[in-house]
């Protein structure tokens, strides 16, 4: 019975794992759909070729967003910005190609609260 609870706690770990998605981009979702639906544990993979900019989804948690062949980056073009990110926590971008936009190609900010700052987002 003691062992009880660490078993539930690697099934748990185990089982919570699987549950990640990939969400390609375009074929299943728009890249604003991605953005808006990614749970935790979530790869957004954007095809080759351009993607629009004017993306921006706050509080995105735990999610890689990067382009699905390396080889060939995806573009996001166009926008004020191409993408922003407000209150993002542990995101990871990779692989992407960031152009046209009128003001920032990519905004990571802390949605105007210094109390929640975006954090862990790497490049």
């Amino acid at each position: 019975m003691a062992n009880l609870p660490r078993a539930l706690l690697v099934c748990f770990v185990c089982c919570s794992q699987g549950l990640a998605d990939d969400l390609l981009v375009p074929s299943q979702f728009s890249f604003s759909d991605a953005l808006r639906t990614a749970q935790p544990g979530d790869r957004i993979l954007l095809a080759p070729g351009t993607h629009p900019g004017g993306q921006f989804q706050a509080g995105l948690t735990d999610v890689i967003i990067r382009s699905q062949n390396p080889a060939s980056p995806a573009v996001i073009q166009g926008g004020v910005n191409n993408m922003q990110l407000s209150d993002a926590r542990d995101v990871t971008i990779e692989h992407l190609i960031f152009e046209g936009a009128t003001g920032n190609g990519l905004n990571i900010d802390d949605g105007g609260s210094i109390d929640s700052p975006a954090h862990h987002v790497t490049l």
